[in-house]
């Protein structure tokens, strides 16, 4: 059971990051539940749950018919920062971890 919760939360994590970096905007579809469960191998249930939690928080509207869209996104500028954020703490990363940084995925100025 604590697995399940654990695949909910990530979806869920994955969902909202991608909303923050702008992936999709306002009015977007989210891919259906069943292909959202096909793509992570995961039971339709679990993506359920995510997407019913982002309903519940009034993130996204969900339908039968027309899925799941975006019901507010993030303006351009709140885009910009939330993109600034997100790497500058995984550049912070290559500062603690001991040189080469051979975990960074990207190449970082203080990795080459």
């Amino acid at each position: 059971m604590q697995e399940k919760n654990d695949m909910q939360n990530l979806i869920y994590t994955l969902l909202i990051t991608q909303i923050k970096l702008g992936v999709y905007r306002q009015h977007d579809p989210l891919p259906y539940i069943k292909q959202m469960s096909d793509y992570l191998c995961v039971a339709p249930e679990t993506v359920r749950a995510a997407y019913g939690r982002l309903k519940v928080e009034q993130v996204i509207t969900l339908s039968k018919k027309a899925g799941a869209h975006l019901s507010a996104g993030c303006t351009e500028n709140q885009i910009q920062q939330n993109i600034q954020e997100y790497f500058e703490s995984r550049e912070l990363c290559c500062w603690i971890l001991p040189h080469p940084c051979r975990l960074c995925l990207a190449r970082w100025s203080c990795c080459v």
